[in-house]
């Protein structure tokens, strides 16, 4: 039997809607979840922002007609901007 202590904490589930404009640029986002660039420190981590190059990377992996790419790239730096305070907990 598995003590409480050592029970495997589940992750939480949230389930949320997409707007179907908005998926790919969501789907983007998902996936460039590791491509953070960090400032670790004596204070902690600090998430800076998305690297730039992984971005261009997935825009060409997911085949994103190059005409998007301007407009997709602003809607992940909304996102990116979005997430910056709730990755640094100075929300």
């Amino acid at each position: 039997m598995i003590a409480a202590a050592e029970a495997p904490v589940q992750p939480a589930v949230i389930d949320f809607q997409v707007w179907e404009e908005n998926w790919r640029t969501v789907s983007l986002f998902v996936g460039l979840a590791t491509q953070w660039r960090m400032h670790i420190g004596m204070a902690g981590v600090h998430y800076q922002g998305l690297d730039y190059g992984a971005v261009e990377v997935a825009l060409r992996l997911e085949r994103v007609p190059r005409a998007d790419w301007p407009q997709t790239f602003r809607d992940l730096q909304t996102m990116e901007r979005a997430a910056l305070p709730l990755l640094n907990d100075t929300t």
